[in-house]
């Protein structure tokens, strides 16, 4: 298939188918209650920080406690040392956690986090470093018991929460944080472009967001020469790493893969805002984000034609080799991601072309006011359902729940990916 050049990118679609932030957030106050048999509260602060063995976090409670509970897996205890009023120990996980109990009263202890502490992408990491800072995913450090008592629930708070002092631009209506390390010419592109898509986003992805969202940018400058690029997100809050010296040569391949990735992540930043995403598959959420930034990029001329067609042409390819692996609606559970963006891309872009001037956007937000009333939410039968009435079509809407649920190894991946664009499945 070949992709034509044309500013409408329905042509394209066509084609394919045939408040300010602090500078310093090192303190998080949580106000711990435990189970309603008990009447008193236990305050407990957090300070974490950056240090060269990696980020350490002290637990302080207002009064000397017996013990004290949090919420992190035991299986990470390797990559921890622990310090119990300055003193190193070793602590056993438990079945809620990992608990620290003294021979006598405490009122500090410290967790390290060594730098090896980092999780893939996908998992919502743990901790990530750069250069000059480090996000941490601090509910998982959640104090989850104080002397026994089961707290009431996790306090309110933010997610992700930046280590270290960064750099902030701020915009009307979103905010990012950088380190200085981040090359300038890289930094400049990343603000302008953010500009853009929120502004873009905020009209045609329905009103205000209901927090003012913050961007945390780390880079890390290690491997010259390359250039990888992870993301998460959460309601609100989206992380962004670049890895690998290749940023700061700002070519024209690598202010593609930035712009994907801002475009991505920030799409789940409205999509996170909509009643039952939390059903959606990861096919037809993060394929959804996906194809709502190359389309989105293209449509603010972040993207030239040239930029989006090869764009939806890569995605293409790298789903009908994906669809090899097994039905796409098994690819998250066997850890192929790859499977999710491209495929979930084809599936967007090939909706799209159903209907006479919609764009993925348009149809994306016309999927979410649908799925809205129903109790099953972004579900993928709710997706079904919706492509039988948006398409009008009983062949495409046949085609496209067997291009998702159909496996496919051995077949021709771009036949098959031809043949739910065409409706012949």
């Amino acid at each position: 298939m070949s992709v034509l050049s044309g500013k409408n990118p329905g042509a394209a679609t066509l084609a394919v188918g045939a408040g300010v932030l602090a500078l310093f957030i090192l303190a998080l106050v949580l106000v711990l209650r435990p189970a309603p048999q008990t009447s008193q509260s236990y305050h407990v602060q957090l300070y974490p920080f950056l240090t060269d063995a990696g980020v350490e976090i002290g637990y302080r409670p207002q009064e000397p406690v017996e013990s004290l509970t949090i919420g992190l897996s035991p299986d990470y205890l390797s990559a921890l040392t622990i310090t119990m009023n300055g003193e190193i120990v070793s602590m056993a996980g438990e079945g809620n956690g990992i608990g620290f109990e003294g021979s006598e009263p405490f009122d500090l202890v410290s967790v390290v986090l060594d730098r090896s502490l980092e999780t893939p992408a996908k998992a919502y990491p743990l901790v990530q470093y750069g250069t000059e800072a480090a996000v941490i995913n601090i509910a998982p450090f959640q104090p989850v018991a104080v002397n026994g008592d089961r707290v009431s629930g996790q306090s309110a708070g933010p997610r992700f929460q930046w280590v270290g002092q960064p750099l902030i631009w701020e915009g009307e209506n979103i905010v990012m944080l950088y380190e200085g390390a981040m090359p300038q010419a890289v930094q400049g592109m990343i603000g302008n472009s953010i500009a853009v898509l929120n502004d873009y986003y905020k009209g045609v992805l329905g009103g205000e967001l209901s927090t003012r969202p913050e961007l945390y940018m780390l880079y890390d400058a290690g491997r010259p020469g390359q250039i990888s690029i992870e993301g998460d997100s959460v309601r609100g809050q989206a992380l962004i790493r670049f890895i690998g010296g290749g940023l700061g040569e700002v070519g024209q391949e690598a202010q593609r893969r930035v712009l994907e990735n801002i475009a991505h992540e920030m799409a789940h930043l409205w999509q996170l805002e909509r009643q039952g995403v939390g059903t959606a598959p990861d096919w037809l959420h993060e394929g959804g984000a996906q194809a709502i930034g190359l389309e989105s990029l293209f449509i603010t001329e972040k993207y030239s034609d040239a930029d989006y067609s090869a764009m939806l042409g890569r995605a293409q390819r790298n789903c009908a080799n994906a669809l090899s692996g097994g039905p796409l609606d098994k690819a998250a559970a066997r850890g192929d991601h790859e499977a999710s963006y491209a495929c979930g891309v084809m599936t967007w872009t090939a909706l799209s072309a159903q209907r006479e001037g919609a764009t993925v956007v348009s149809t994306w937000k016309a999927f979410a006011d649908f799925a809205a009333e129903r109790r099953d939410g972004q579900s993928a039968e709710a997706f079904y359902d919706f492509a039988a009435d948006w398409s009008g079509s009983e062949p495409f809407t046949r085609s496209l729940r067997q291009f998702v649920t159909a496996d496919w190894s051995g077949a021709n991946g771009r036949l098959i990916v031809d043949g739910l664009f065409e409706g012949s499945l």
